[in-house]
């Protein structure tokens, strides 16, 4: 029995995200491997837009293929 977060396709990332009046927020984790080491990333809104395509480019840019805000 787990927490309930959703697991990437390849299981090396698992995430959650909601948001709230105003406001979204996320949490991903990614797990470590031989070659890289975990992380754990958060991204927070101030309004309520989607948070997907945050969490994408935050993902891209943390495994080196695409710069943050590109």
């Amino acid at each position: 029995m787990g927490l309930g977060w959703p697991v990437g396709a390849d299981g090396d990332i698992i995430g959650i995200s909601g948001g709230g009046p105003g406001a979204f927020a996320s949490l991903l984790v990614r797990l470590g491997s031989a070659q890289r080491s975990c992380a754990a990333h958060v991204a927070l809104t101030n309004r309520r837009l989607p948070i997907q395509a945050i969490n994408v480019r935050l993902l891209r840019a943390s495994a080196g293929r695409a710069p943050a805000l590109a």
